[in-house]
C-alpha cells in the first residue's frame, strides 16, 4: 500500500469518527431539549417568576433571537450573533479577491470530479441493491433491507456524503474511486465542515445542559439562558 492510500486511509477513518461524534451530539441535544424546558419551568417557579408574562414581554426580541414566531425547543447559540463569518470583498484587497475566486473555482472543479467519481461508485451499488437488480431467490426480507441500502446511497449521493458510499462499496466488495489525492482534498475540507457542526452544536443551550453533573451547574445554564433571552440576572 502506497503512503498515499495510507493517508487517505487514515482521513478516512478520522472522517468517520467524526461524523459518528456529531451524530452522537446531535441526538443528545434533541434528547435534553425537554429535560432543559422541564428544568427552566421548574428554575422559574422557584424564583417566582412568571415564566408565561416575561416570554410576553420579550415576545420580540425571543422571535429576533429564534427567528421563528415562538420559541423554539432548543435554545439559541451562546453567541447572541450566529453571523461570524466577514464577507472577503469587506475584508480583502482587489487582488486578494481576485485569488480567492480562482481557488472557488478550483474547489469547485475538484469536487465536481469527486462527485463523478462516487457517482459510478453509486452506479455499480445501484446494480447490486435495486429492487429490479435483485436475484429470483431473494427473500422479501433481504429486498427490503437492500432497498433501504439503495435509498442511504442516493441520499448520500445528492448530499455529497461520500463517506456513506465508501462504506457501502466495501461491504459490497466494490473497489472504491482511486483518485485518491483528490479525495484527500476534499476530505480535509469535509473535516473542517464537520468540526464547524459539531462546535456549533456543542454551543446550544440544550447540550450545556446535558453536560452538566449538578444542579448547581444546570443552574448556571439556565441564568445564562435567561440573560441571553430575557436580559435579566437571577
Amino acid at each position: 500500500m502506497s503512503t498515499v492510500q495510507l493517508r487517505w486511509q487514515k482521513i478516512v477513518n478520522e472522517l468517520k469518527y467524526l461524523y459518528s461524534d456529531l451524530n452522537y451530539i446531535k441526538v443528545m441535544a434533541v434528547a435534553a431539549g425537554p429535560e432543559f424546558q422541564e428544568y427552566y419551568g421548574a428554575f422559574c417557579k422557584r424564583h417566582n417568576i412568571d415564566l408565561d408574562e416575561l416570554n410576553r414581554q420579550n415576545q420580540e426580541r425571543i422571535e429576533e433571537l429564534y427567528n421563528e414566531t415562538s420559541p423554539a425547543l432548543e435554545p439559541p447559540p451562546l453567541s447572541d450573533s450566529t453571523e461570524i463569518a466577514v464577507r472577503p470583498e469587506d475584508a480583502q484587497e482587489e487582488s486578494d479577491e481576485f485569488e480567492r475566486l480562482i481557488e472557488e473555482a478550483a474547489d469547485e472543479r475538484r469536487n465536481d470530479e469527486i462527485h463523478d467519481a462516487f457517482y459510478k461508485v453509486f452506479k455499480k451499488l445501484a446494480m447490486k441493491l435495486h429492487p429490479d437488480r435483485q436475484p429470483p431467490n431473494t427473500s422479501d426480507e433481504q429486498k427490503e433491507k437492500n432497498m433501504e441500502l439503495f435509498k442511504e446511497a442516493n441520499e448520500a449521493l445528492n448530499e455529497r456524503r461520500y463517506y456513506v458510499l465508501l462504506e457501502l462499496a466495501l461491504q459490497f466488495n466494490i473497489e472504491p474511486p482511486t483518485n485518491y489525492k483528490e479525495q484527500i482534498k476534499w476530505m480535509k475540507q469535509e473535516i473542517k465542515t464537520v468540526h464547524m457542526l459539531i462546535s456549533q452544536q456543542q454551543g446550544t443551550y440544550n447540550y450545556l445542559f446535558a453536560e452538566c453533573d449538578s444542579d448547581e451547574e444546570r443552574d448556571a445554564v439556565i441564568r445564562r439562558f435567561m440573560k441571553q433571552v430575557h436580559q435579566i440576572d437571577i
